[in-house]
């Protein structure tokens, strides 16, 4: 096997240097356009300085960076920041970010009250998200809209815009909330709003101790000594190649041709490391990477100076601070590294690290290095008030390098890698353009994308001899294994409940008229209570009215955690109306989806499978099933191949229906007496009937396939309760 890397930045190398471990004999090839390994990661030492002229530390609670560090034998000089007070500075005034808070958010109250920083209504406005329920809707956001949403504007304009926009060097107003912080859409859904979420997590933090150490990493040789460990570490069937431009990449013939300033080569597999614009150059002609091709980027410059701690009148506060983006200046922050980083340092000097490039503002792009220099001293000289000049000034300008993941990002990159799946076998897309611009978030995708391969190339290890076959004298059935297999993965999500009851009329008429009418009250209280959380997608429900003798209604509850589900269970068991419900069937299970999709598990069209809204269409079919485990039939014996190939098969039927049918599948391992559980939904029943029937002619249903008793019924609101119990 024969693979190219194209890019040789954290991402190619770490790309690289897994797949070189876990694939021996393949012969893979990293190519670089530049002179030097590393990309943005790049270290300078000088008279007993350690200067980061790109990034200078990561997110430690990422932890796919921190794990290659020790792998590599670096944990040794790994250093967390010196923890200190940050600032805003916001009309000329520096203030404190209130104790407590996570980027902006509050989370304790005293330190968020007595906060200078914002005014009276500013923190009134922010304290009603107690009150709030979840961002409406299921479709992705901007991340401003969301936190103005939740906390006002004053907070988002003077905390959350400055400390946030940094990350990604973007507009708010664009930039999508699903595509960088999911995070905080799930704290919301999960606990009802944000500032309760945000308190629940950071009582966890506490409790684990992570509030008491610095939130960053670094290393004490510099981040570029990680980029050494992995050249000097790299697999021997690995070759790197710098000064090594790629002019054009394609695909003919299930090879992937390569062709550089040094000529042309064949690959069976192609990983692309690189940011958008390089996708100009591959796959010439194919419109579905439009998207990425002309994704915006922003730019930045760093300005980072030396001065003696003689130049100021007073020592510097806290770590650095962040600026406001309606604050007359182009800086948008400035970090103490000679404070966060003090090793990095001579105890008599001082560095600022400043950084320029607010969104929208063009300085970055029309200014050249030494009018950026000029700019960034004026005005840190203006701000921190030190005299004389500094005693080295080093400028990087980053000019169109930081992606821009605008809503809906999340949802164009999940339809770019269904494209690349079907069309392009062997083909992989990570890097910054995709999930996260962090070091951690590169190294992550490079590893996955090699267990993924792993597992997709997996061979399967033999049995002893003597447990061969499946009996005595028996032969294997054709795509049977005689060896272990790892257990195919499956993704979870929510816990499920279908419960069917029978009502007791007869009860129920023995009632008077006004016992009926409180009893109905309650019972619609409950259901306006579910609806209200299907409706904000923290849970979802559904009621039938079911048809035939198997009873009179049926519950789907979908809950966030088995107890969830048992506390919904409880809560409809202690109504009044619960005396005249008759249990007759009950299924549990959680929503499940199989590897056999492979699409990664954040995938957008993974996470609606996962986490359903119910939707309200006429009729539902639910059945539970299980498969064929015989002497010369059993599913489970079969090797991942062929289960693979039979379900893929098996899927494109369901696609045919996709438009008139909604399906869900649950499993029930370990929960229930069968294996899965399956509902289907269609506004017209009689498509109930030729999809199964169509599934019973292929063979992962006819010959492996066992079927468990069918319950169909049609949608229950609330006038239909009405009616149901007229």
């Amino acid at each position: 096997m024969k693979v190219a890397i194209i890019g040789g930045g954290l991402t190619g190398l770490s790309a690289a240097y897994y797949m070189g471990k876990a694939f021996p004999n393949w012969d893979i090839h990293v190519l670089e356009s530049s002179n030097r390994w590393g990309g943005k990661v790049q270290t300078k030492r000088r008279d007993g300085y350690v200067v980061e002229v790109g990034p200078d530390s990561y997110l430690a609670r990422k932890t796919s960076m921190t794990d290659l560090v020790q792998e590599l034998g670096l944990g040794d000089t790994l250093v967390r920041n010196a923890t200190g007070e940050s600032y805003i500075y916001h009309q000329g005034q520096m203030k404190p970010i209130p104790g407590g808070s996570i980027i902006g958010i509050p989370t304790e109250f005293l330190p968020f009250a007595m906060s200078s920083l914002l005014s009276w209504s500013g923190k009134l406005r922010a304290g009603l998200d107690i009150f709030k329920k979840p961002y409406p809707g299921n479709e992705d956001m901007s991340i401003d809209a969301f936190f103005r949403y939740h906390l006002g504007d004053e907070l988002v304009n003077l905390l959350i815009e400055p400390l946030l926009s940094g990350i990604y060097g973007g507009d708010l107003k664009r930039l999508s909330l699903l595509g960088t912080f999911p995070e905080f859409r799930q704290l919301e859904q999960k606990h009802g709003n944000l500032v309760k979420g945000m308190m629940a997590m950071q009582g966890m933090r506490k409790q684990s101790g992570a509030v008491t150490e610095g939130q960053f990493a670094q290393l004490t040789g510099g981040l570029e000594s990680l980029v050494d460990a992995l050249v000097e570490q790299m697999p021997k069937n690995v070759s790197l190649h710098t000064s090594t431009e790629v002019l054009e990449a394609s695909y003919t013939d299930k090879l992937y041709t390569v062709q550089t300033q040094n000529g042309t080569d064949s690959y069976d597999r192609l990983v692309i490391t690189t940011p958008p614009k390089a996708y100009e150059k591959f796959f010439v002609g194919d419109k579905k990477f439009e998207d990425l091709r002309h994704m915006e980027q922003s730019s930045c410059a760093i300005v980072i100076m030396s001065l003696p701690k003689s130049a100021f009148t007073k020592p510097l506060q806290g770590t650095g601070f962040v600026i406001t983006r309606s604050t007359e200046t182009p800086l948008t922050a400035c970090t103490y590294i000679s404070s966060k980083w003090p090793q990095t340092t001579p105890q008599d000097k001082v560095v600022l690290r400043v950084f320029l490039g607010k969104p929208t503002d063009s300085t970055v792009d029309t200014h050249s290095e030494e009018e950026l220099c000029e700019l960034a001293l004026s005005e840190i000289r203006n701000i921190l008030k030190f005299t004389g000049n500094p005693e080295w000034i080093e400028v990087v300008r980053l000019q169109k390098s930081m992606p821009q993941y605008e809503v809906g990002h999340k949802e164009r990159v999940a339809t770019l890698m269904d494209h690349a799946q079907e069309h392009y076998p062997g083909l992989a897309l990570i890097g910054t353009p995709f999930k996260g611009v962090g070091m951690p978030d590169g190294i992550k995708q490079a590893y996955e994308l090699v267990e993924a391969w792993k597992e997709e190339t997996k061979e399967v290890v033999p049995m002893d001899t003597h447990t061969e076959s499946v009996h005595a004298g028996a032969t294997p059935m054709h795509g049977h294994t005689t060896g272990l297999e790892k257990v195919p993965e499956t993704y979870e999500g929510w816990f499920s409940l279908h419960a069917n009851y029978s009502i007791n009329f007869e009860k129920w008429r023995s009632w008077s008229g006004e016992q009926q009418i409180e009893v109905l009250q309650s019972f619609k209280a409950f259901i306006g209570n579910l609806e209200t959380a299907h409706e904000a997608h923290t849970s979802s429900y559904a009621m039938y009215q079911i048809n035939g003798h198997k009873g009179d209604i049926m519950f789907w509850f979908l809950q966030p955690s088995l107890q969830d589900l048992n506390e919904v269970e409880l809560t409809l068991k202690k109504l009044p109306i619960f005396s005249v419900l008759q249990p007759e069937s009950s299924f549990v299970s959680v929503i499940e989806v199989s590897n056999y999709v492979k699409s990664p598990k954040d995938h957008p069209k993974v996470q609606a499978r996962l986490y359903p809204k119910i939707p309200r269409l006429a009729c539902m079919c639910f059945y539970p099933m299980a498969k064929q485990r015989n002497l010369t039939d059993n599913w489970y014996m079969l090797d991942r191949q062929s289960r693979g190939s039979m379900m893929r098969s098996h899927g494109q039927i369901g696609k045919k229906y996709e438009d008139t049918i909604k399906e869900f599948t649950t499993g029930a391992f370990g929960m229930d007496d069968w294996e899965w559980g399956i509902t289907l939904m269609s506004d017209d029943p009689i498509q109930f009937k030729k999809i199964v029937n169509e599934m019973r002619f292929d063979e992962v249903s006819a010959r492996f396939g066992i079927f468990g008793p069918f319950t169909i019924g049609t949608i229950l609101d609330m006038d239909g309760i009405d009616h149901l119990f007229s």
